[in-house]
């Protein structure tokens, strides 16, 4: 009965366990001698109780190892939910990503969001007289440079698509005078993407958009997440990326009125945007 109830009071703790039954079988050694039982009684208690205490211990043995088994398991499903989290937070922005872990649907307005697309010059004729490794080789240091960029001046990457990058400043990543601060973002990778064309021997050139407006935010089901967004100032920035100077930066008015104060531009000029019409756009001072 001791035994019994020993293997159960310490379930996984194997050690106390057999412990417990060294001090059970000094007990019952002691007991045989001083009851002085006859031969047979005592051969036969012992024959007993020798399987019965090897039952009972292979029992909490193997409690003990299912336990350990089932530890280990949730260590290793652990690790992997860490991994699996911390790809979902590289895709999406955490905030983003734990509305989506608890099995929220949601879309965000958003007032006041700078766009900003960016466009290799050429990149086409360029890519066509390097070999893909050179290509990917490329785009790893431009995307490399934009992504530190936008660290640096605390604006969110939306996605990059073939050669363009598009980010935005001002909607789910808080970031203090987003317009002024998506402007030095464009300034800062122009000068930062020099360097590729003295490492390629390219002339390596930007065309970069920005555009001030609300929009709406969400993530588009499907096999592949990502957190996008919408609207006609998403469609104005595009244009003005390609109305853009060869690393030139081009905004339209109401990123002009958002940082005419602190940013140098040049006159306004006319230009006829796909689906928009005519409208005025300035570049960036870049002097």
């Amino acid at each position: 009965v001791l035994l019994a109830y020993a293997c159960l009071a310490f379930a996984a703790a194997v050690r106390e366990f057999f412990f417990w039954v060294f001090v059970t079988i000094a007990y019952v050694v002691a007991a045989l001698l001083v009851l002085d039982l006859p031969a047979g009684v005592a051969i036969y208690t012992a024959m007993f109780y020798a399987p019965f205490a090897l039952l009972v211990a292979y029992v909490n043995w193997a409690i003990d190892d299912k336990a350990r088994q089932l530890f280990d398991s949730g260590l290793k499903l652990d690790a992997e939910k860490k991994k699996s989290d911390a790809l979902l937070y590289n895709v999406l922005p955490q905030s983003i990503a734990h509305r989506l872990q608890s099995g929220e649907a949601f879309a965000d307005a958003f007032p006041d969001v700078t766009i900003v697309f960016v466009d290799i010059v050429g990149f086409t004729r360029m890519s066509q007289s390097m070999d893909p490794g050179e290509v990917v080789t490329l785009l790893n240091s431009y995307f490399g440079k934009a992504d530190a960029a936008c660290d640096l001046f605390g604006i969110e990457k939306v996605k990059t698509i073939g050669d363009a990058y598009m980010a935005v400043a001002g909607a789910i990543v808080p970031t203090p005078k987003p317009a002024k601060a998506v402007v030095d973002f464009a300034r800062h990778l122009i000068g930062a993407t020099r360097e590729i064309s003295r490492d390629f021997k390219l002339d390596f050139k930007l065309h970069i958009g920005i555009n001030t407006g609300p929009v709406v935010g969400g993530v588009i089901a499907g096999k592949k997440m990502l957190y996008d967004y919408w609207g006609d100032a998403i469609n104005v920035a595009s244009r003005l990326e390609g109305a853009a100077p060869a690393n030139g930066v081009t905004v339209s008015q109401a990123t002009y009125d958002a940082t005419r104060d602190s940013c140098r531009y040049h006159e306004p000029r006319l230009v006829t945007l796909k689906g928009i019409g005519e409208v005025p756009v300035y570049d960036l001072d870049l002097s």
